[in-house]
């Protein structure tokens, strides 16, 4: 995407990429990462009609969780291993071993150990004619700033993503790789995002349609980036409502959670952020849709929604399909097509609370939700979530939080901006606002405390 100064978007390409299912696990071609970035980016120059010379910076919203072994040339030695990939099982269960899982989440901030230094630990044992003559162990982020600049970086929402990351500190964790022998200079250096790298190299400017003096600006992991775009700032939750979801929130230091429900992930180096997901909640919309309302849209959905009174006739849904712990309770002869519908919805909001009361012990008080994605294209959805959890629901100007976020961080690097946090010029006003309806309190907040009764309930099994 090309943006002006002020956030608005003046082009776009967009190119999905596949993945590889192998007899280990699942994995990417990372050259297909550097050959989509330079048609989108070149596609991008052409259909925009600026003239290359006005573009000053760029910058890269990256998933997360992901790694590829590079030798001293920048070359691809393997696929790449997907953050969708569980072949180091053993290894994960070794580090436990060696660290005691609690003193691993106390300095990386993690609730689990499925992140990329077991599945580079996992090269080293199971590929070893590939680690000998790996020099750099690179994230999507990391491979792309290399393909630009020549110089291997990172930013620190990305090495939050590897276990391998002092989140007090913004460091590499040497113990850990003295421990499993793995050298630290296999990853790449550490910069905070808005940081600028570099100047593209000739070879990369030709290939993306640019010109050498652009400015290659850190970017961060796309969940960050997306916050960033959102507009989040202190009192102020982002949620991307999608097929799964995200909630994050700005910690002014970094915060372990002592419960293990909130994980924390570095930022800039000023500030860090807590973070909780949800794997179903647009999934379990469109599951209904498919199940029971076969060639109607979503439109038409939100509508059944709309027409059904709130508390959807006492009907709860728990919308943990991912975790086989989801369905419906309370359904009667009288339960209509709308309630089911917003018994959905709702189901996802409550769920929604319970993050966001989690967030708030760590981050302090929420004063609105900024939420983005496929979800904020309802009103009745954005309605609900603003009812039942009694906070002010803003959609953003754009769904394309995260490569605004993306262009918000090579503004700053370019000199264009000062704060990241406070880049309203480029967020722009608003294109909807939702204030709780106080009608609606006390009854929500009595399906609220059912619905995770019932939760509790159903995790027994």
């Amino acid at each position: 995407m090309l943006f002006d100064t002020n956030g608005q978007i003046l082009s776009s390409h967009y190119i999905e990429y596949g993945l590889l299912f192998t007899p280990d696990g699942v994995e990417q071609d990372a050259e297909e990462w550097w050959r989509n970035t330079c048609l989108c980016v070149s596609s991008c120059v052409r259909q925009s009609g600026v003239d290359p010379q006005q573009i000053t910076a760029l910058s890269i919203s990256s998933q997360g969780i992901a790694g590829v072994p590079v030798d001293a040339n920048g070359q691809v030695l393997y696929n790449a291993l997907s953050w969708l990939d569980n072949r180091s099982t053993e290894e994960q269960s070794r580090m436990r071993q060696l660290f005691g899982f609690e003193r691993i989440r106390q300095l990386t901030g993690k609730n689990n150990t499925d992140y990329s230094l077991p599945q580079l630990w996992w090269i080293k044992r199971q590929r070893p004619e590939v680690y000998a003559k790996t020099d750099k162990y690179l994230m999507p982020l990391d491979f792309l700033i290399r393909r630009m600049t020549d110089r291997s970086a990172t930013d620190f929402s990305m090495a939050s993503g590897t276990l391998a990351f002092d989140v007090h500190h913004s460091c590499w964790i040497q113990e850990f790789f003295d421990t499993l022998e793995l050298p630290a200079d296999l990853w790449a250096d550490l910069l905070p995002m808005g940081t600028a790298v570099g100047s593209l190299t000739a070879d990369a400017a030709k290939a993306m349609g640019l010109p050498a003096s652009v400015t290659v600006v850190m970017g961060a992991q796309d969940q960050r980036c997306a916050a960033l775009g959102a507009g989040i700032e202190p009192g102020v939750i982002t949620i991307s409502l999608g097929t799964a979801a995200a909630v994050c929130s700005l910690l002014a230091a970094p915060t372990i959670d002592p419960e293990g429900l909130v994980t924390c992930c570095g930022m800039d180096g000023q500030s860090w952020m807590a973070e909780t997901t949800i794997g179903t909640t647009g999934a379990a919309l469109k599951w209904l849709r498919n199940t029971c309302f076969a060639g109607q849209s979503y439109d038409e959905l939100n509508q059944l929604a709309s027409q059904a009174q709130p508390g959807a006739g006492g009907l709860l849904f728990l919308p943990l399909l991912n975790r086989g712990k989801g369905g419906f309770f309370g359904l009667r002869l009288e339960t209509t097509p709308g309630d089911m519908v917003r018994a959905v919805m709702e189901g996802v909001a409550y769920i929604f609370r319970h993050h966001i009361e989690n967030h708030e012990r760590l981050s302090g008080p929420c004063r609105e939700l900024r939420i983005f994605g496929g979800g904020s294209n309802s009103p009745i959805w954005l309605q609900i979530i603003s009812d039942v959890t009694g906070k002010r629901v803003v959609r953003p100007r754009t769904h394309e939080t995260a490569c605004l976020g993306a262009a918000i961080l090579a503004a700053k690097g370019a000199g264009l901006l000062t704060d990241i946090y406070h880049a309203e010029a480029m967020t722009g006003a608003p294109s909807q606002i939702f204030t709780p309806n106080s009608a609606n309190e006390l009854l929500y907040t009595e399906a609220y405390r059912k619905s995770l009764e019932l939760s509790d309930f159903i995790d027994k099994f």
